[in-house]
């Protein structure tokens, strides 16, 4: 988990604008666009996560057409890899 966290740490300092570069070319988005939205993201680079987080993610990735149901958390978070968070 270490290993992950580095290249989380790595992927929110955007050095060289290589985060905000990958944000633009694979998620289709202009670097005005990608920019912006790496701006108005949080990230916390932590082994924990609220359920209420997975719910609302799940929701805007239907929303977007990326998935078609919600998952259960269960489904989702590995116990051993993340702790799971009440809402």
């Amino acid at each position: 988990m270490d290993v992950t966290r580095s290249v989380c740490e790595e992927f929110k300092a955007n050095a060289g604008g290589s985060t905000l570069e990958y944000v633009s070319k694979h998620h289709a988005l202009s670097k005005e666009d990608a920019k912006e939205w790496l701006d108005g993201t949080e990230w916390a680079c932590k082994l924990e996560v609220e359920e209420q987080t997975l719910k609302k993610t799940q929701e805007a990735l239907i929303a977007i057409g990326q998935i078609k149901e919600l998952s259960p958390s269960s489904a989702i978070v590995h116990p051993e890899l993340c702790n799971l968070l009440p809402a």
